[in-house]
């Protein structure tokens, strides 16, 4: 199975929550895409982490997810917020950065 196809698969589990006991699946899904990752190009790799940041996001945000997932979910979501820091270098993508840790920061107290 390529990676691709694996960060597929992960990615569908980890937004929908499918297996909200298992934190493996989040640090599988986390590793397999910072490894896709290193063999993409630069503009590929930021799109690619915005991207896990969407999806992790969007799991803490959908209350059909289970609450500890959910809660999972928001404290990984700053691994791809490290990983796109070194990667943001116009002024638009070190503000596009600032906007998703604005969303970040406010999106927790709203879990309930």
């Amino acid at each position: 199975m390529s990676i691709h196809h694996s960060l597929y698969s992960l990615e569908s589990r980890v937004r929908n929550g499918t297996a909200p006991d298992s934190p493996a699946h989040l640090q599988t899904y986390l590793e397999v895409s910072q490894e896709s990752a290193s063999s993409l190009p630069l503009t590929a790799r930021r799109y690619l982490y915005i991207h896990v940041f969407n999806v992790l996001t969007a799991a803490v945000a959908d209350h059909r997810v289970a609450r500890q997932w959910r809660q999972l979910c928001l404290d990984h979501a700053c691994f791809p917020l490290h990983r796109l820091r070194p990667l943001c270098k116009t002024p638009q993508q070190q503000h596009e950065l600032l906007l998703m840790k604005y969303h970040l920061a406010h999106i927790g107290p709203h879990m309930n």
